[in-house]
C-alpha cells in the first residue's frame, strides 16, 4: 500500500513539474523580460536610404536593419534577495526564433527568412539592463523579387513574432521569453524624413 502512495506521489511530481520547457519564467530566481525593441520606434526597412539630399546619389546606400533588444533581469519575487554579482545573479540569453507572420500584400516568402534557434549569447545581470543586436532584414532579403526597388512606391508590413531562450546563471532549465514587433518594408528612405 505504502509503495502504491509513494508511486502516486512521484507521478504526480513529475506531471505537476513537467518534464519539458517552461515558457513562463516567473517562478525563477531571476526572471529575464524584454523590455523594448528598437527603444519602442517603429522598424522600416528599406531597399535604399538617399540621404540628405534625394537629388545626389553619392550619400545614397543600403541600410543595415540592425534591431536593438533591451532585455531587463530582476529577482523572482520581492522576498527573494539575489546578491547582484553573486553567484546565480543573472539570466543567460542563447538562442531566438523570429517567425515573419505576413500582413495584406505582404508576401508569403517572407517565411523563407524564418530563423529557429538563432544563435545569441548574452548574459543579463540581475536588476539591469543589456542591450542585444539582431538584423531584422539581411541584405539577401533586399535582393529578392518580392522586395520593394528602390524606385518603388511599394510597402507592405509584417509582424515579427520573436521568442528568446534562455536560463538562470546555474541552472539548466531552458525559458522561453515571447515578444514581437511590427516592421514596415519600402523602397525608400531620407535621412530628411
Amino acid at each position: 500500500m505504502k509503495s502504491r502512495v509513494l508511486f502516486a506521489l512521484l507521478v504526480a511530481a513529475l506531471f505537476v513539474g513537467g518534464c519539458e520547457m517552461d515558457n513562463s519564467n516567473e517562478w525563477q530566481r531571476v526572471v529575464c523580460s524584454v523590455q523594448s525593441i528598437n527603444g519602442g520606434t517603429p522598424i522600416v526597412s528599406a531597399a535604399l536610404n538617399i540621404g540628405s539630399d534625394p537629388i545626389n546619389d553619392t550619400d545614397d546606400y543600403v541600410p543595415l536593419d540592425i534591431v536593438p533588444v533591451l532585455f531587463w533581469a530582476r529577482p523572482g519575487n520581492t522576498l527573494m534577495t539575489v546578491p547582484e554579482e553573486g553567484a546565480y545573479s543573472s539570466f543567460i540569453i542563447t538562442s531566438y526564433d523570429a517567425v515573419w507572420v505576413p500582413g495584406a500584400g505582404a508576401p508569403d516568402e517572407l517565411a523563407e527568412y524564418n530563423i529557429t534557434r538563432g544563435l545569441l549569447s548574452a548574459r543579463v545581470p540581475i536588476n539591469d539592463e543589456f542591450l542585444v543586436l539582431f538584423t531584422v532584414a539581411p541584405q539577401q532579403m533586399k535582393q529578392e523579387p518580392w522586395y520593394p526597388a528602390s524606385d518603388s512606391s511599394t510597402a507592405f508590413m509584417a509582424n515579427l513574432q520573436l521568442t528568446f531562450y534562455g536560463h538562470e546563471e546555474g541552472s539548466s532549465h531552458e525559458i522561453a521569453i515571447p515578444a514581437g514587433t511590427t516592421v514596415t518594408f519600402v523602397g525608400q528612405v531620407g535621412e530628411n524624413n
